[in-house]
């Protein structure tokens, strides 16, 4: 299962809720206009790199339909780890691996602030996750629930490095961890020490909205 991210789905609602707080908002206007989601193409967003776009044109693969924050997968598992996911449970596949003791989380040439499952941790933690609008395939803005600044993630790594096995695939380095135990312990640690995971910007607004704990309706 690998990360399907459409980022260019992302717009602005018909009306923002003004009742909203600790939701790290406004969002910048600027850039081109949105897309409308379409879970049967190959859509995806070029960060997210070679793997995932690469998963996603096979033609068994299973996609959930998330209109941002999507996820590809292939094997017999597929379509139990995708058919969870909507706009609201956006981390529902990695509860399913939460329950598989043999699923790894694999960081194949990326450190931790791309390892999207620790935003998985911050929810099991008790952190909402933010709101965000998605143009979905009717290109209608619907809301749904995405995570925060990742920046401050590498600093995760002393709490984690014994939980990592490293390997070296050509010139690429390859970190893999045991997927509950490494969620589980991040989960733990941000619960401890809900700064950790800042990234350092005093004026970052989604690291301080994340900290006192996501976005609720007053």
């Amino acid at each position: 299962m690998v990360p399907a991210f459409t980022y260019m789905t992302g717009c602005l609602p018909d009306i923002y809720p003004n009742n909203l707080r600790q939701n790290a908002w406004p969002i910048s206007t600027e850039g081109p206009p949105p897309e409308p989601f379409r879970p049967e193409t190959g859509q995806i967003s070029k960060d997210m790199g070679a793997i995932p776009a690469a998963v996603l044109k096979y033609r068994n693969r299973k996609r959930s339909l998330h209109p941002q924050d999507s996820f590809a997968a292939l094997g017999p598992l597929a379509e139990k780890l995708t058919e969870g996911q909507d706009e609201e449970n956006v981390y529902a596949p990695y509860e399913v691996l939460m329950t598989c003791p043999d699923s790894y989380l694999i960081l194949a040439g990326v450190g931790l602030d791309s390892a999207t499952p620790i935003h998985f941790a911050e929810a099991k933690s008790g952190r909402k996750m933010f709101i965000r609008w998605s143009l979905n395939e009717s290109c209608k803005p619907v809301p749904c629930r995405v995570g925060g600044c990742s920046d401050g993630f590498p600093r995760l790594q002393e709490y984690v490095g014994d939980l990592c096995r490293e390997i070296k695939v050509g010139e690429s380095r390859w970190m893999i961890f045991p997927f509950p135990a490494f969620v589980n312990r991040v989960k733990d640690i941000i619960i401890k020490n809900p700064e950790i995971t800042h990234c350092g910007d005093e004026h970052c607004p989604r690291c301080h909205d994340a900290i006192l704990g996501g976005p609720y309706y007053s």
